[in-house]
């Protein structure tokens, strides 16, 4: 596997990067000029498309971690009534 190097600015391939990046600039900069109703709207429609995999993966996610946090509360609730009855029939 040979080495990583900038790319040589004859190839035309640094050139190409410029490019692009201006145009996503430019992309972004008429983004951020449209009114706020365009950009819910626009907000709305990536969040229940190209979104929603990733939005459905972050909330089974949040889910998962809350599902586990109750286990541990339940676990430590069982741990102290086997400690406490433990003690109990040894005290009888």
């Amino acid at each position: 596997m040979s080495a990583y190097s900038s790319p040589d600015p004859a190839s035309g391939t640094l050139l190409r990067q410029l490019r692009g990046a201006v145009v996503v600039l430019l992309l972004a900069g008429s983004i951020l000029a449209l009114p706020s109703k365009t950009h819910e709207e626009a907000a709305a429609f990536l969040r229940g498309s190209v979104l929603a995999p990733f939005l459905a993966l972050n909330s089974a996610v949040l889910d998962a971690r809350a599902r586990a946090i109750e286990t541990e509360a339940l676990r430590a609730v069982a741990d102290s009534l086997a400690a406490e009855l433990i003690e109990r029939t040894t005290l009888e």
